[in-house]
């Protein structure tokens, strides 16, 4: 994360404690996720509310790209972020997206979603929200503002106009042909939004980047260079270019003392002990699965 010097503290503070008391819903002791080590993705929950400055109505974070590694809990963490700002929405009648790359990714999305609101102890998420799983979709009834989780397509995308939308797996969104076509279109749909946001959230690739997964990343990064400007907070776990083409036998990449760099979840979903292993495994069986 960057330093942002001119967050709304005390808005960004008020979203976290609302994204602390959501609850995993597939964990043993469906544990809040004050508790679940989440402590890198409440700083992109802050940074995205705390951008918002109440008196303008206006978001000064109005894209966040997160590059982030497998089993970082991202699908679980974007639908806490989604049902948050759901709850933090003052907008009447707003429409929020979740965009998953395929129908079963949008089911467990939606789960995890429904999930948090069923294990509410106190039951208040589930007098304020209106939950209809036939459409994967949650309304407020104080706001009539609404929490939709979609499949990406064409025919269910094309001509919305949402209030906030967060794409998961961008890298698997890519692959459509009419992904690039389709994000403009939902950028477009933002526009006239002042308090509207667009979220990437992704894993790498296991093919060279195209498309859609191309170009993003490539603003993501020069942004977070300084080689260009704009309203995107950039987020990317991945090694500095020396590092990637390190020279030396092995390269800096290959060495498992940087492992942590890139690992948010490192000693919760997975630890390095465990990558050694699949590491090891993965040069026995040979480039292809090096590579992958």
């Amino acid at each position: 994360m960057p330093d942002l010097p001119h967050l709304n503290r005390g808005q960004a503070n008020r979203t976290v404690a609302i994204f602390n008391k959501l609850r995993l819903p597939d964990v043993i002791g469906t544990p809040a996720l004050a508790e679940a080590g989440v402590d890198w993705f409440r700083e992109i929950v802050g940074a995205l509310h705390g951008s918002f400055d109440p008196v303008a109505r206006e978001r000064m974070i109005r894209e966040i790209f997160l590059l982030a590694p497998k089993k970082s809990s991202k699908t679980s963490y974007a639908a806490a972020l989604m049902v948050t700002t759901l709850l933090m929405n003052e907008r009447p009648r707003a429409e929020f997206l979740l965009v998953a790359p395929t129908v079963s990714l949008a089911h467990i999305a939606f789960s995890q979603a429904l999930g948090m609101v069923d294990k509410d102890p106190a039951e208040f998420l589930r007098k304020r929200l209106h939950v209809q799983e036939h459409l994967r979709k949650i309304t407020d009834r104080r706001t009539k503002a609404t929490l939709e989780i979609k499949a990406f397509d064409t025919t269910v995308l094309t001509g919305v106009k949402p209030t906030g939308v967060l794409l998961d797996e961008l890298h698997e969104i890519a692959k459509v042909a009419a992904a690039e076509r389709i994000i403009g279109q939902l950028r477009g749909g933002l526009l006239p939004n002042p308090e509207g946001f667009l979220v990437f959230i992704t894993t790498q690739s296991d093919e060279p980047p195209r498309g859609a997964f191309r170009a993003e990343p490539m603003v993501a990064r020069a942004i977070r260079d300084g080689k260009a400007q704009g309203a995107m907070l950039p987020v990317l776990y991945e090694f500095p270019e020396d590092s990637a083409n390190d020279p030396a036998d092995p390269p800096a990449w290959q060495d498992s003392r940087n492992w942590w760099m890139v690992s948010p979840k490192r000693d919760r979903s997975v630890t390095i002990k465990r990558l050694e292993d699949d590491w090891a495994q993965a040069k026995a069986k040979g480039q292809g699965e090096i590579i992958r």
